[in-house]
């Protein structure tokens, strides 16, 4: 939806590629999206083929992560979201979480050094569909 994030995003893309000749790799084909990836149905139909899903929602509104969860319903079980933040809500009393509900969340950290970001350690989360 921003303009300089998805010509971000096109750099990467190529870089990718480049890296992957370089190293001997075969990735699977990628396609980027513009715009508002919840409302894609190539993203959507997508979602439902993924045995894994890669989300940077680090700056994401809580609506925004609420709204994944949802596209989230139609994952196939055993798919792995690798996330910054977990999408489960601290308050484990919360009676219309459904993320605690369809996700097993399991939080992890990096060492310092470890990303691209930041110089320091940090925290990510491993969610499985249930």
């Amino acid at each position: 939806m921003m303009q300089n994030a998805c010509d971000l995003a096109e750099a990467q893309e190529r870089e990718f590629a480049a890296r992957c000749r370089l190293w001997g790799l075969a990735p699977g084909a990628v396609h980027l999206e513009r715009g508002d990836f919840r409302t894609h149905a190539r993203i959507h139909e997508a979602l439902k083929r993924a045995d894994a899903v890669l989300v940077n929602n680090q700056a994401f509104t809580s609506r925004l992560n609420d709204n994944l969860v949802s596209l989230f319903l139609d994952l196939k079980p055993g798919c792995k979201i690798v996330s910054l933040k977990s999408f489960v809500h601290d308050n484990k009393s919360a009676s219309n979480d459904v993320a605690a509900s369809i996700l097993e969340v399991e939080h992890l950290t990096y060492p310092e050094g470890y990303v691209s970001w930041t110089g320091a350690a940090g925290t990510f989360c491993i969610s499985t569909r249930k």
